[in-house]
């Protein structure tokens, strides 16, 4: 019979046979009876030798990395939806940049929710409703005269001022969560988006064509102006996640492009730099800071 369970690894072999000796040497001759040895082809729960390093899976980084996507926002989006239709509201109609919502009782306020990330609640206009079920079309013959008063539902305009207001609250209460979280995630793509793309667009375009950093701003012929400019957006930014998210995205440019080029920062413009960012953060180039500290350490022979 062939064994299936892997050949023992040749570097464990001595420690496997000074157990297995052991082992006899301390079994009793009932316990020797009962149990019968395994084949020696096949030892008991035999584990692979390791991976080699190159093979090994790599190792889970410590960090939580959050990105910002389209598909969080239009999930989040769609929790809300689900949250004001389980709440009497009726299938949200869309109206330019916005999506109204009317409630299946005609008193309760209109939900009216723009697409960057307001919501608003009205007052309910007259409505137009047949009496009856809504999936009968026969219900619409009660519209025509002499009875079409049958068919106007004017509750949000007569409801009182007190009601309605307590509606909003019952209403706000039930949608505040969910749409402060929705609202959250459309600022944050906007972050992702400037940080990750507008800004590198930027500094490349300062850069390598001279064009104004800032909409509006001068422009920049000259690649002391262009440092200049680039060092001001990195230590003005503010103390804050977007802020230093952008600072950073600054940085990361001026060490690995503009540091390679002809016109690299120089250590009295990174100096400066320092000082007008008032310590909230500190720009370390390379090979600057070292220059700095020695020709502060050395005396001027005159």
């Amino acid at each position: 019979m062939t064994s299936s369970s892997p050949a023992p690894d040749p570097r464990r072999a001595p420690g496997l046979l000074i157990l297995a000796g052991l082992a006899a040497g301390l079994s009793t001759p009932a316990r020797a009876q009962q149990e019968s040895p395994e084949p020696a082809d096949a030892p008991a729960q035999e584990q692979p030798p390791p991976l080699p390093d190159e093979e090994q899976p790599p190792a889970q980084a410590g960090e939580v990395i959050v990105i910002y996507g389209e598909r969080e926002v239009q999930r989040l989006r769609g929790e809300l939806d689900g949250i004001i239709e389980d709440g009497g509201y009726k299938e949200g109609r869309r109206r330019g940049d916005e999506t109204i919502y009317r409630p299946e009782i005609p008193w309760k306020p209109t939900i009216v929710v723009h697409e960057e990330g307001m919501v608003e609640l009205k007052r309910s206009p007259v409505r137009w409703m047949a009496p009856g079920r809504p999936d009968n079309p026969l219900n619409q013959l009660w519209c025509l005269p002499p009875f079409t008063p049958m068919c106007v539902r004017i509750g949000g305009q007569i409801v009182a001022t007190a009601k309605l207001d307590a509606a909003k609250g019952r209403v706000m209460d039930s949608i505040h969560d969910p749409s402060e979280d929705w609202r959250q995630a459309i600022a944050n793509q906007a972050t992702w988006t400037r940080v990750n793309q507008e800004v590198p667009a930027r500094l490349e375009a300062a850069w390598t064509r001279g064009e104004p950093l800032e909409p509006g701003g001068p422009a920049l012929p000259s690649p002391v102006q262009r440092r200049a400019a680039m060092l001001d957006l990195w230590a003005t930014r503010a103390d804050g996640p977007e802020g230093h998210m952008v600072a950073q995205v600054v940085a990361d440019y001026l060490e690995h492009v503009v540091q390679a080029s002809p016109d690299p920062v120089t250590p009295a413009e990174q100096d400066a730099a320092n000082a007008r960012a008032g310590g909230v953060r500190r720009l370390d180039l390379p090979g600057l800071a070292a220059e700095t500290e020695g020709s502060a350490a050395t005396p001027d022979p005159g």
